[in-house]
C-alpha cells in the first residue's frame, strides 16, 4: 500500500508499489515511465484512507529441506517454515500483532524514579505530557513470537532523510523520552541530534585510509555511505528491500538453479529479525552473499546448511540444531585444516585465511543467539588464529581495531567485535589484545557516518563504544581494578563524546528504538568503567547514576524486538548493577519473554542465569554486587 492508501494507475497497472506522490508519484518518475495520476482524489481527513487491496506475499512455496551431505543437495523433508512467516502485521518485524498501540512504543510518559529517590534526568520528562496510566513494574511482559514478522512486501514503512526536526512526527511521550535520552549525557557533553541527511554531506576530518584493505576485494573506498544505498532506504519499501536481496525466488530446491535464490531469502529472514540496521545493509548483504557462494562448492554447502538452520530456528521456537552441530563439525575440521597449511608465505597464508573465514560471520551470529555459551567461546577460540592470518598487519604488532572497522570486510569486522564484546560482558581475557590507536588516515569522524563502515548494523553498538571496550578489557586484563585515574578521566571522556545515530523512519517508534539500544550500551560502558576499572560496587553512586539512566529509558519503552532483543548481548553488565528485588525481577521477565532467552542452553538463557547467580551471592553474603561476580557467574553458569 502507498504511503497515502492510494495508487496512481500506473503502478495499479505495473503491480509496482506506489508512494503516493502527487500529482506523479516517484516510483514512475524513477523507473522513467508515465504516471498518469491518481483514480481517485486525495482524501482530506487524516487517517482515512483509500479502499485496501489484498496485500501479496512473495512467491514463497512449500521446500524441502536440503540434504545436509556435501556432495549433493537432495530433498529430505518438508520445511514448515514459510507457512509460519506469513502471520503478518504491517508494523515492525517481529513486533506480536496482540501489542495494542505498538506505534506509541512508549508505556508512560512517567519519568524513572529509582529507590534511591534519585530526581529524574530532565525536567522535559515532566512538561507538557499528556496523563496515561503507568504500566505497573510487575506487569508481565507480553509474549514474544519471533515468526509474526511477516513477510517483506506487508511493512509498510519508508525511510525518508529528515528535512526537519524528527521530533514533529512524535507523540508527546516519545518526543519527552527523545530529548531525555540526549539529556542522560553529563552537562558538559557535546551531544547533538545527528541528521541522516547533513551526515551523508559531511567531509570527515581526513582522507579515509588508503590501504591496506582487509579483503581481497574491496578496498577502504568501498564505503557504506553513499547516496544509492540512502535513496533505497527512503523510497522503498520492505518488499523491495527483499526483492534487491533476493530477486525473483522460485525455491523448490530439487531445481538446482534455485539453491541461491533459498539462500538468499534465509539470509533475509535472518537479517529482519536479528539485525539492527537490517535495511541499511542490504547492499553489502547481498554483495557478501554473492561472493562468498561463488567462492566454491564447500562455501555454498556451508551457506546451505545454515540457511536450512535459519529456517528452522525462525520458523518455530522448538527447532532443533542438527544442521547446525553438523556445520560446527565441519567447520571446526576446516579450522584445523587451515591452520596446519600455514607457512611462510604471508600473502598465501593470508589469501587461504581469508578463504576459510568464509561463512564464519554466519556461524558465530546463529550460534550467538541459539548455541550455549561454551559452544560459542570455543568456535572463537578455534578461528582466532585464522582470524589472525587473515589481517594485514604484521605478525609482530597488536591487530589495529580502528583500523579494521573502517575496512569493509564482514568476516574479519564481526569476529573482532564479538571477541571485544564477549570478553566484556563474561569477565573473559579477549582472544587478542587489540591497538586501538587511530592510524594514519583513520579518523574518529568516520564511526559519526549514519552509513559509516563499522558494525553497528548487526547489534546496535556504536562503533566508537567497540573500539573504547576494546581498550578497557586490555587494562582490566593488566591492571585490574587498579588502573590510573588519568586514564579513567579520558574514558569517561570517550565514552561521553560517543555519539548515537539517529536514523530517521516514518515509524517514530523505530528511530527512538535504536536510540535507545545505543543510549543503553553507553551506560553499560559507564557501568564497566567504574565497576571494573575503578573497583567500585553497586552501591556507587557513579554507578547508581548510570544504571538509573539506563532503567529510566528501559522503563519506558515497550517490550518489541527493537530494543529488547539488541539488550541480551549487554545484559550482564546491566544486570550486575540492577540493585532492587522489584528491578531485577522486571528485568528478568522481560528477558524471558524473548525467544533467544526463553529457550535453555542458549547464550541469552544463560546470561539471565548469571544475573541470578550474581544477585544471589550479593543477597546471601550481605553486600552490594562487584564486579568479580560477573566472572564467578560465567564461570559457574556456562564454563568460560
Amino acid at each position: 500500500m502507498s504511503r497515502n492508501g492510494d495508487s496512481c494507475t500506473t503502478c495499479v497497472a505495473r503491480r509496482r508499489k506506489c508512494d503516493g506522490i502527487r500529482p506523479l508519484c516517484r516510483r514512475c518518475t524513477r523507473d522513467g515511465v508515465e504516471c498518469k495520476g491518481y483514480s481517485t482524489p486525495k482524501l482530506p481527513i487524516r487517517g482515512v484512507s483509500g479502499p485496501k487491496k489484498p496485500r501479496s506475499t512473495l512467491p514463497i512455496s512449500t521446500t524441502d529441506v536440503i540434504d545436509l551431505t556435501p556432495s549433493g543437495l537432495t530433498s529430505s523433508g518438508n520445511y514448515p517454515g514459510p507457512s509460519s512467516v506469513s502471520n503478518i502485521s504491517t508494523r515492525e518485524p517481529g513486533i506480536p500483532p496482540e501489542w495494542p498501540n505498538v506505534g506509541d512504543t512508549f508505556s508512560s510518559p512517567v519519568p524513572y524514579v529509582s529507590h534511591n529517590n534519585r530526581p529524574s534526568l530532565d525536567p522535559l520528562l515532566a512538561i507538557n505530557l499528556q496523563p496515561s496510566a503507568p504500566i505497573p513494574r510487575q506487569a508481565p511482559a507480553p509474549p514474544y513470537h519471533p515468526t509474526d514478522i511477516g513477510p517483506f512486501d506487508e511493512v509498510t514503512r519508508t525511510f525518508v532523510a529528515p528535512k526537519k526536526d524528527v521530533r514533529q512526527s512524535m507523540t508527546p511521550g516519545q518526543a519527552s523520552l527523545f530529548d531525555a535520552l540526549f539529556s542522560l549525557a553529563r552537562p558538559e557533553d557535546d551531544i547533538h541530534l545527528l541528521a541522516s541527511s547533513n551526515l551523508l554531506d559531511r567531509t570527515p576530518l581526513g582522507p579515509i585510509q588508503a590501504g591496506p584493505s582487509y579483503n581481497l576485494t574491496y578496498g577502504a573506498e568501498h564505503n557504506l555511505g553513499n547516496r544509492d544505498q540512502t535513496d533505497l532506504e527512503d523510497s522503498h519499501d520492505a518488499q523491495e528491500v527483499g526483492a534487491k536481496l533476493c530477486d525473483t525466488l522460485a525455491l523448490d530446491k530439487k531445481v538446482k538453479s534455485n539453491t541461491l535464490p533459498f539462500v538468499l531469502q534465509s539470509y533475509a529472514l535472518w537479517m529482519r529479525q536479528f539485525l539492527f540496521e537490517p535495511i541499511r545493509i542490504i547492499p553489502l548483504a547481498r554483495e557478501y552473499t554473492l561472493e562468498e557462494y561463488s567462492t566454491g562448492s564447500a562455501a555454498r554447502w556451508r551457506m546451505t546448511t545454515i540457511s536450512n538452520a535459519v529456517r528452522a530456528i525462525t520458523g518455530s521456537t522448538g527447532y532443533t540444531l542438527e544442521d547446525l552441530e553438523i556445520l560446527q563439525f565441519n567447520m571446526h575440521q576446516g579450522f584445523a585444516t587451515t591452520k596446519s597449511s600455514f607457512g611462510t608465505d604471508r600473502v598465501a597464508d593470508r589469501i587461504r585465511a581469508l578463504q576459510a573465514m568464509s561463512t564464519t560471520y554466519e556461524f558465530i551470529s546463529v550460534s550467538l543467539k541459539v548455541l550455549p555459551l561454551s559452544k560459542l567461546v570455543k568456535t572463537m577460540q578455534a578461528v582466532a588464529p585464522i582470524f589472525r592470518r587473515g589481517c594485514p598487519d604484521p605478525e609482530d604488532r597488536p591487530v589495529n581495531l580502528p583500523t579494521l572497522l573502517s575496512n569493509i570486510n564482514v568476516g574479519l569486522q564481526y569476529y573482532a567485535t564479538v571477541d571485544v564484546l564477549l570478553s566484556a560482558v563474561i569477565g573473559r581475557p579477549m582472544n587478542f589484545r587489540y591497538d586501538t590507536t587511530y592510524g594514519f588516515g583513520v579518523y574518529e569522524s568516520i564511526f559519526d557516518l549514519e552509513n559509516g563502515p563499522g558494525t553497528r548494523w548487526v547489534y546496535g553498538v556504536p562503533d566508537r563504544l567497540i573500539i573504547i571496550f576494546a581498550r578497557m578489557n586490555a587494562l582490566l586484563e593488566e591492571f585490574g581494578s587498579g588502573v590510573d585515574l588519568r586514564i579513567v578521566r579520558e574514558l569517561e571522556t570517550e565514552i561521553k563524546e560517543t555519539r548515537a545515530i539517529v536514523v530517521a523512519s516514518t515509524d517514530p517508534s523505530l528511530a527512538v528504538g535504536r536510540l535507545v539500544v545505543q543510549e543503553c550500551w553507553r551506560q553499560a560502558a559507564y557501568i564497566y568503567l567504574y565497576m571494573g576499572l575503578c573497583g567500585a560496587d553497586s552501591h556507587d553512586a557513579r554507578v547508581i547514576k548510570a544504571h538509573g539512566d539506563f532503567m529510566e529509558v528501559f522503563l519506558r519503552t515497550k517490550p518489541g524486538r527493537i530494543p529488547d532483543s539488541f539488550l541480551v548481548f549487554p545484559l550482564p553488565i546491566l544486570g550486575i548493577a540492577t540493585r532492587h528485588p522489584d528491578d531485577q525481577d522486571l528485568l528478568k521477565r522481560r528477558m524471558l519473554a524473548l525467544p533467544e532467552c526463553a529457550r535453555k542452553e542458549t547464550s541469552g538463557n544463560q546470561f539471565i542465569r548469571m544475573l541470578e547467580c550474581m544477585w544471589q551471592l550479593a543477597s546471601q553474603s550481605g553486600r552490594p554486587t562487584i564486579w568479580s561476580d560477573l566472572r564467578l557467574a560465567s564461570l559457574y553458569v556456562a564454563g568460560v
